[in-house]
């Protein structure tokens, strides 16, 4: 061979090399433009509310392809139409153009927008960023699964949890803890193919339609950081309100986290909440016949409830921990902070209800925070000096009750005979308790707290840092 050809031959060569590295690393760095190199997979629609049909609009055209270790390979082409038809027909996908030319047929597929940067994709007329992975499922439809960068996916999460009305370092902390979550969610619905859902039963993610530009700014200005304990990233749970304090994790989910430890929040606003229930339907509800007695027996440290008895006249029914709001319904029991009143009620068999109820404010129970629900309903400050608590019959000081400053708190709650139609839960808080509360992340912001601070006070001991 003579030089001429050699060189030629090596100048292909070169060519073709430099193409293949070219193609290789504009695969796997694609949503390289968003800075940190961690995708996504959120559920929007599976199982058996999967459809066998779906929708897709792109101004770009689309890219046809495959997901490899979360990374979109662009093996199938491309498209420039800008509307696709999707369908599942006996277990293989079908992709067709808006001419029903066919684009695709076969088994699970990534499409993405054919965009010089991560883009923008319509799904069933809902906007998302990044693209869609569409996986058939055991019944025989398909899930379908929006697929996008870890910033792209905050984006959509900080209003839907939050709003846009807080402070910025407030939506900070709830961005950093949004990706904590998100990062540490890998894979959670693997048999599905996703990571995580669109509903609180993970974080609440809107699309597009959930972005504003403060909540956007607080992604940006996070970019890429989650919560580290011990140099390993960790969960950034998080919940409306404390009622004062915050919980141990094994207070609610029974494993301990060293930087889940409970905290007085001197920065949580009231709120207040009650249920009512009659005690028929409380019943039907734990599946034990008329409930007849409530006993609690275990609380925390702080006030919140860890186990509740019911007894009916068809059995008995035990609640535990946070199985107690799931059980009975978190939207109705909001917190484990709560008193149960029951008009005409027996309390231990001797001292029937009366008019007046003790109450901690904030689940410490130190004197000065103790409160009083008075007959009207009303919450008023308690004297421990002049306050009676009485049985009709019999009185005593609430001040006997005090020792050394504190009301003890109970071990147990007692024991409610219920003799009314109606049970009446009464409480402080709103969520399960663990990691940041919202509301005060508001104000702890409000006070000139920054985003770091915030998620310091609440999560013991770790920090942030960039994602590694």
């Amino acid at each position: 061979m003579n030089n001429k050809v050699r060189n030629k031959k090596i100048r292909f060569i070169s060519v073709i090399a430099v193409f293949i590295t070219f193609m290789i690393l504009s695969t796997s760095t694609i949503f390289a433009d968003s800075g940190v190199l961690y995708n996504v997979k959120v559920g929007l629609k599976f199982g058996a509310n999967a459809p066998a049909s779906s929708r897709l609009y792109s101004k770009y055209g689309f890219k046809i392809g495959y997901l490899h270790d979360r990374t979109f390979n662009n093996a199938y082409g491309s498209t420039d139409s800008k509307n696709l038809t999707v369908n599942i027909i006996s277990g293989s996908i079908i992709v067709k153009d808006s001419s029903m030319n066919l684009v695709y047929k076969g088994g699970e597929v990534c499409i993405m927008p054919n965009s010089p940067d991560e883009g923008m994709i319509t799904i069933d007329g809902t906007t998302y960023r990044g693209g869609v992975y569409y996986k058939p499922n055991k019944y025989g439809s398909m899930n379908i699964i929006n697929y996008l960068n870890v910033e792209s996916y905050v984006y959509g999460v900080i209003y839907a949890e939050m709003g846009n009305k807080y402070p910025l370092e407030a939506l900070k902390a709830q961005a950093v803890c949004a990706r904590s979550y998100v990062v540490n969610s890998k894979s959670r619905f693997k048999e599905e193919g996703f990571d995580v859902c669109t509903t609180s039963a993970c974080q609440s993610y809107k699309g597009v339609a959930g972005e504003y530009p403060v909540t956007n700014q607080s992604v940006d200005e996070t970019k890429g950081e989650i919560l580290y304990y011990n140099n390993s990233p960790i969960v950034g749970y998080y919940f409306a309100n404390s009622g004062g304090h915050t919980l141990n994790s094994e207070d609610v989910w029974y494993e301990r986290a060293p930087y889940l430890r409970a905290v007085q929040d001197e920065f949580s606003p009231e709120y207040k909440w009650t249920y009512k229930v009659n005690r028929n339907e409380l019943g039907r509800k734990l599946g034990i016949g008329t409930v007849t007695t409530i006993n609690i027996k275990e609380k925390t440290a702080y006030g919140s409830v860890n186990t509740i008895e019911f007894v009916g006249s068809n059995g008995t029914k035990t609640l535990k921990k946070d199985g107690i709001r799931t059980t009975l319904g978190a939207g109705n029991v909001k917190s484990r902070i709560f008193t149960i009143n029951a008009e005409n009620s027996g309390v231990g068999g001797n001292i029937k209800s009366s008019n007046l109820y003790g109450i901690s404010k904030d689940g410490t129970f130190l004197m000065k925070d103790i409160f009083m629900i008075n007959g009207a309903g009303n919450i008023v400050s308690a004297d421990l000096e002049s306050t009676q608590i009485t049985d009709g019959n019999n009185s005593i000081p609430l001040k006997t009750l005090t020792k050394t400053g504190n009301i003890q708190t109970p071990q147990t709650g007692g024991s409610i005979k219920l003799m009314s139609p109606e049970v009446i839960f009464t409480g402080y808080g709103y969520g399960h308790g663990v990691g940041m509360p919202q509301q005060s992340a508001k104000y702890m912001a409000l006070k000139g707290n920054n985003y770091k601070q915030i998620l310091q006070k609440y999560f013991t001991g770790a920090n942030v840092a960039p994602m590694r």
